[in-house]
């Protein structure tokens, strides 16, 4: 263990290797899901909870059929908050893989990426994205 009282968290510590033709594939992957499998039923989903119409009636008068409304409406607007999420999250790793490998691309076997180098991949493709702190 290090002198060091934060150094010893890095004992041991191993590089983690990746064969970049597997990470320009992973990332390819990953987009042709989002874009041709996951947005497409994604979208029959909110079509199906949010069809343009109220779902429903705003039950002035009723008070237990207005907040199962409010309800519905709440879970609703997170059922499809977390699909987008999902949907932007995964562009983003995609992104990010696809920015790696080809800044790695041509580099011979023994290059490393630093950790500065991939946090940008991915600090990049959240902006692109729109994620928290774009």
């Amino acid at each position: 263990m290090s002198d060091e009282p934060t150094k010893h968290w890095v004992d041991g510590y191993r590089p983690v290797e990746v064969d970049l033709s597997t990470l320009a594939a992973f990332a390819k992957m990953l987009h042709d899901e989002v874009n041709q499998n996951f947005a497409p039923h994604a979208q029959r989903v909110i079509e199906t909870l949010d069809p343009g119409m109220g779902a429903l009636p705003g039950g002035d008068g009723f008070l237990e059929l207005a907040a199962t409304r409010g309800r519905y409406l709440d879970c609703r607007d997170a059922a499809i908050s977390i699909l987008d999420e999902y949907r932007r999250v995964t562009l983003e790793i995609a992104e990010a893989a696809e920015a790696i490998e080809q800044s790695y691309r041509g580099s011979d076997a023994y290059s490393r990426a630093q950790v500065a180098q991939v946090s940008a991949a991915f600090d990049a493709a959240t902006k692109k994205y729109g994620g928290p702190g774009a």
